[in-house]
């Protein structure tokens, strides 16, 4: 499209400043009930803030409730939880450097860099 197809001029306000204004007023007129249906509506943040006290009241229930079951159920007969050892393994840690981390202590400095390198044979 070039400009010559587009007439703008209609929308001048300075072409015919009381048609301009009559204009503006019969478009607020009609957009009167629809303003005044979009002030009652409440905001998004403030429905949101309506949910802030409830989530946080469930999520101590829910915190309460595993906490109870962790204290009053404890460990399980024949239940093998997953000790540091394994933990370790799973994450790629050597044995050495596990224990070392278990104990506090490491057995020898050399089997320490030796762990970090590689195994111990």
């Amino acid at each position: 499209m070039t400009s010559a197809e587009r007439d703008l001029q209609p929308l001048d306000p300075e072409r015919d400043p009381v048609k301009w204004e009559a204009m503006v007023g019969s478009i607020m007129t009609a957009a009167q009930p629809e303003l005044e249906r979009r002030a009652v509506i409440r905001s998004p943040m403030v429905v949101l803030s309506e949910w802030f006290r409830p989530a946080v009241a469930a999520t101590a229930a829910v915190a309460m409730v595993a906490a109870s079951a962790v204290l009053f159920i404890g460990e399980l007969p024949g239940d093998e939880s997953a000790g540091p050892g394994i933990v370790a393994e799973g994450i790629g840690i050597p044995n050495t450097v596990a224990d070392w981390l278990d104990t506090g202590h490491p057995d020898a400095l050399d089997e320490l860099v030796f762990g970090m390198e590689g195994e111990v044979q």
